[in-house]
């Protein structure tokens, strides 16, 4: 078996392991006060917005403890993007340039979402503890996420 088969099944052990806490990251992302109401601050321009923060910062360190290499990385362009996103504080200056200053926030928030969203998909979805050869793309964005593929 080859190094990504090896990673990608060890990802799904990690994964279908965690799925309790996975369904239920997502779960508060898609309640009311997650997904609706950060992306109607973004749209009302309310400092609220930045709530996405918090469901950012526990999505993003869950994401972490499921590398399958045990580093807690992940793919760089990713995690810019998460620390962008939480390094940001409101000032009033931002309502000056509100799409810039907190459209960060939002698309660490939505990707985060996302690749929960696909763990919980494929955790439940894939036999126990063997992944597909032919990958669906949600899959082979997490092999991408986790850096080996």
């Amino acid at each position: 078996m080859n190094e990504y088969r090896l990673l990608e099944n060890k990802l799904l052990v990690n994964i279908q392991t965690n799925l309790e806490k996975i369904d239920s990251c997502l779960n508060s992302f898609n309640s009311q006060m997650g997904y609706e109401e950060v992306l109607y601050r973004f749209f009302c321009q309310s400092l609220k917005v930045f709530s996405a923060n918090g469901f950012t910062s526990s999505g993003f360190e869950l994401l972490k403890s499921l590398d399958p290499k045990d580093k807690k990385s992940l793919d760089e362009s990713y995690s810019t993007i998460v620390k962008d996103a939480l390094s940001r504080k409101f000032s009033l200056e931002m309502n000056n340039n509100w799409v810039s200053s907190t459209q960060p926030v939002v698309d660490a928030f939505l990707q985060t979402k996302y690749f929960l969203e696909m763990a919980s998909k494929y955790g439940h979805k894939f036999e126990k503890d063997k992944a597909p050869v032919v990958l669906p793309y949600g899959w082979a964005a997490l092999g991408s996420l986790y850096k080996f593929r």
